[in-house]
């Protein structure tokens, strides 16, 4: 596995310029920087050679976003992907948690109150359980 770094940054024009680091006439342009990936991982198929690599998957391109307030823009993306993961835990203890507590008959409006959701979730969460069915 080769990693090569790909830097990006605008144009006065506002479109998104991006180059190999490691190969700098590999380079290509587009209008988003999405669209600005896909293409350099394009453009890089065709300098696997100089970059010493025999096929894409052995590739791996690292991004370098040249223009301001793009780390933190990264930082918060990464810190978003984090909560997500770990509101999907929190969701699935709860709803663990309240079919528990029916189980055990704490009326609906109970587990909502000590689960700080309301009873009408807690009857989903009963009603959608896999016991239930």
């Amino acid at each position: 596995m080769v990693t090569v770094t790909a830097v990006y940054e605008r144009n006065a024009q506002g479109r998104w310029l991006v180059h190999i680091a490691e190969e700098p006439r590999c380079h290509t342009w587009a209008r988003s920087y999405a669209s600005a990936r896909r293409e350099i991982i394009d453009a890089a198929e065709l300098w696997l050679d100089e970059l010493g690599v025999e096929s894409l998957e052995d590739l791996d391109i690292r991004d370098e976003v040249r223009v301001a307030g793009a780390a933190q823009a990264r930082e918060l993306a990464q810190t978003r992907e984090e909560l997500t993961r770990r509101l999907a835990t929190v969701r699935a203890m709860v709803d663990e948690a309240a079919r528990g507590l029916v189980a055990e008959g704490v009326s609906v409006r109970d587990v909502a109150d000590l689960l700080g959701i309301s009873p009408g979730r807690v009857s989903q969460i009963v009603r959608h359980s896999p016991c239930s069915a």
